[in-house]
């Protein structure tokens, strides 16, 4: 199993008895082997980018990306680099947080009930406005200003982008909203995507 974007490695931890072999790769956590002091021999974490990561293609019988689509300058490359990593047949899983809908609402409604920020950065804060539009689906505007301050943060970022990129890519695809996988994916706080790696190259390749 190779985890992109693993953190701490409490992802590849919890899974560390059902896998013969766990490889993390984060480019924000420099101390990661040193935060489990029972991490199995068979788990490796490294600090670096795991797009520029040397790795073999086809090498992989899971390649997971949790929480950290939302924080990538251009989640189609990451989903191909999955592919790429992936022997036939293997697994991806993503995780990706929902900022529109229901879900939105609840989330800055929960924030600002506690008093909590949910960023430091001003500029990735919701405003009223943006709430409301937001709420109906529409973040076209939010998703704008996005891209041209370069953020990379929860506010602007469309889970429906990349489920069309993941389906466009992957095969078998399934979605799982998380918390609560009964409700769906617009009252919920995310949604877990899987697919599998079919044949010799992605489903479909963006045109440049």
């Amino acid at each position: 199993m190779l985890d992109l974007g693993c953190g701490d490695g409490a992802w590849l931890r919890y899974v560390a008895s059902d896998i013969g072999y766990g490889l993390g790769i984060d480019v924000g956590w420099s101390d990661a082997d040193e935060h489990w002091s029972d991490l199995p021999s068979h788990i490796e974490l490294r600090r670096g980018d795991f797009m520029d990561a040397k790795l073999h293609p086809s090498s992989f019988d899971v390649v997971t990306c949790l929480e950290t689509l939302e924080h990538v300058p251009d989640p189609d490359a990451v989903l191909q680099r999955m592919w790429e990593l992936l022997v036939p047949g293997g697994m991806a899983a993503i995780s990706v947080p929902i900022e529109l809908g229901p879900s939105l609402l609840m989330k800055e409604g929960a924030a600002r009930i506690v008093r909590y920020r949910r960023t430091k950065n001003p500029a990735g804060r919701w405003r009223p406005m943006e709430i409301a539009r937001a709420v109906f689906g529409d973040v076209t505007a939010v998703k704008q200003e996005r891209a041209q301050q370069g953020r990379l943060d929860h506010k602007g970022f469309d889970f429906r982008d990349v489920e069309r990129s993941f389906r466009h890519t992957f095969a078998e695809v399934h979605r799982i909203g998380t918390p609560f996988p009964a409700l769906g994916p617009w009252l919920n706080v995310g949604v877990i995507l899987t697919g599998r790696k079919v044949g010799d190259r992605p489903r479909h390749t963006p045109t440049v």
